[in-house]
């Protein structure tokens, strides 16, 4: 899902790095566990209030952090 969402904004996925079923820091739509992932991408600037946007709609996604790395 995730994977399609970058695609579909033309983003070129790097690295994707499984971390597994880890604990919530504190319940989440009555949630305790969630599956991890780690994505480095590269992706145009002008794209990424569209990408939070479209990742924000998706019902099975509980949260999403986007970090800019510095070169």
């Amino acid at each position: 899902m995730v994977v399609e969402q970058l695609g579909n904004f033309g983003a070129e996925i790097t690295e994707k790095e499984d971390l597994g079923r880890r604990k919530l820091a504190y319940p989440i739509k009555k949630r305790t566990e969630g599956l991890y992932w780690l994505f480095n991408f590269t992706i145009n600037p002008g794209k990424i209030d569209a990408l939070k946007k479209a990742l924000l709609i998706k019902e099975s996604l509980i949260r999403f952090l986007l970090v800019k790395r510095e070169a």
